[in-house]
């Protein structure tokens, strides 16, 4: 943990870092689609413009009764994401296909790919899923994201593979020309669907002196080998253990004191925690990783 993200620019009390009286009467104000757009928004997806402060993604592993002492902790100054489901006790569903290559190089992190990784995503009954590229430097985080309609995703980017040529894109029935950098990468690095990850999350959001700031809680994480471009799973589901929740800090620049009290408070400690690599090392063995690779090591892509 560096010392310069553990000390903020302001040393006034956590509340006044936060603008406004709560970020709830903050979002009461804002209209529906502003609030959405609030809520949704990662700060590793909101850009960076030149000279501007760097996203960043702190994880930790907690135990059920310290994720409830947070989200009191943060009640008052958080708002509840929009796409919260009563049903779910104010969470949502989430449902990630990761890709890989043929030789396994995202998961053995070699090269480039140590640093990053492809996947596919869907939010609860969302008729959209979005095609995103994360990278990781340290814990600073940058993602790219396109969407889909649900309703095509899958006929599209099997058409537009199908021809294991950039050229073939140009004809493709992908919606939007923007899509074509994530299929231009996976003809490039020869990336395939290998597994499955849904899990509930529960976030928050709310506003700082520096941009948005995002909290969230994933717990009930199941993963299942796949068949294609295809949230189906091919074969059974595999819990993934674990009395944990992962909790997550979402922020640009420096770490903020609403989050650096926090730690100090609760003594939370940050790790690397791969929800893709904790998914193949529980589908394939916890020692002998997929189709013969190796054991999966502990860097967080």
């Amino acid at each position: 943990m560096s010392d310069r993200q553990l000390s903020s620019a302001s040393s006034s009390p956590t509340s006044s870092y936060l603008h406004g009286s709560s970020a709830a009467a903050r979002n009461a104000e804002l209209p529906v689609a502003a609030r959405a757009l609030a809520a949704d928004l990662s700060p590793s997806l909101a850009g960076r413009q030149a000279g501007g402060p760097r996203a960043f993604e702190w994880k930790f592993l907690v135990l059920p009764e310290t994720a409830a002492a947070l989200r009191e902790r943060f009640r008052n100054d958080f708002q509840l994401d929009s796409h919260a489901d009563p049903a779910l006790g104010g969470a949502y569903g989430v449902r990630s296909i990761y890709l890989d290559t043929p030789d396994w190089r995202v998961l053995r992190a070699t090269g480039r790919h140590a640093f990053g990784k492809f996947r596919v995503r869907a939010y609860g009954n969302s008729t959209t899923v979005f095609l995103e590229r994360k990278t990781k430097s340290g814990r600073a985080v940058r993602k790219r994201r396109d969407q889909l309609d649900a309703s095509a995703w899958r006929e599209a980017l099997a058409e537009s593979l199908a021809g294991s040529r950039v050229e073939s894109l140009a004809g493709s029935r992908v919606e939007s020309r923007a899509t074509h950098w994530f299929l231009r990468q996976a003809l490039r690095y020869e990336l395939r669907p290998v597994c499955q990850v849904r899990y509930h999350r529960e976030a928050y959001y709310a506003s700082s002196a520096a941009g948005r700031l995002r909290l969230t809680f994933d717990r009930g994480l199941v993963a299942a080998r796949v068949a294609g471009w295809s949230f189906a799973r091919m074969g059974e589901e595999r819990e993934l253990p674990s009395d944990l929740e992962v909790c997550e800090f979402k922020f640009a620049g420096d770490l903020p004191l609403i989050f650096k009290h926090a730690i100090q408070d609760f003594r939370l400690s940050p790790g690397s925690h791969s929800k893709y690599r904790r998914a193949m090392r529980r589908l394939g063995g916890a020692d002998s990783g997929v189709d013969g690779t190796p054991e999966i090591g502990g860097r967080d892509v």
